[in-house]
Parts: structure tokens; C-alpha cells; sequence
């Protein structure tokens, strides 16, 4: 993932794009399958040293995890449209705060 950030800063030529990495959120707090290994990788990414304070933010998803329609074995969240609305909610919230502030500077 921190080569992926990288990537697309230097091929857009925008260092401080921001970026959100939703934390797979599958289970909810009982995480399915690999989903608590992935869940660090993805903090770790978002708290190394280059990224930490450079528009790159880790938001959890567990805590928007519901039960849905479908039964498909807990994959895509359920297909729950609660679920994606709370999880597009949070992450539009993480780049509103990541944007420049009124003196043109990175926040």
C-alpha cells in the first residue's frame, strides 16, 4: 500500500494528495477470515514516519458493520447500503480535514 501512495504522488506529481485507507472491516469487532492482519498492515502504512502527517489517514470500518439482506457469507459487507453510506460518510469527512487550509498550505 505505501508503494501504491508513492506511486501515484510521483506519476500525478502531487507529493501530498491525500489518501484514506479504509480498514477492512469484515466481522465488525469479531473480524472475519485475515481481515485483523490486514487491519494492522494498513495502520502500519498510515503511520509511517513519510505518512503521518502527510494526508494520509487510516479510518476504521468495523464500527459500521451490519448485518444485511444477502447471505454472502459476510463478504462486501453484508451488501448492506447502511454499512456504505456510514463508511462513504467517514470517509469523505477524513479528506474534507485533509484539504488545504485558506493560506494554500498543506493542513
Amino acid at each position: 500500500m505505501a508503494n501504491f501512495i508513492r506511486d501515484v504522488r510521483r506519476e500525478l506529481q502531487a507529493p501530498h494528495l491525500p489518501f484514506v485507507i479504509g480498514g477492512m472491516g469484515q466481522g465488525g469487532n469479531q473480524p472475519m477470515y485475515k481481515s485483523a492482519l490486514i487491519r494492522q498492515a494498513q495502520v502500519a502504512t498510515a503511520e509511517m514516519p513519510e505518512f503521518k502527517n502527510n494526508s494520509v489517514r487510516y479510518i476504521p470500518t468495523a464500527r459500521y458493520w451490519r448485518q444485511g439482506e444477502r447471505g454472502d457469507g459476510g463478504y462486501h459487507y453484508n451488501g448492506n447500503a447502511e454499512t456504505f453510506l456510514l463508511i462513504g460518510e467517514a470517509f469523505a469527512a477524513a479528506i474534507l480535514q485533509m484539504q488545504p487550509t485558506a493560506a494554500g498550505t498543506a493542513p
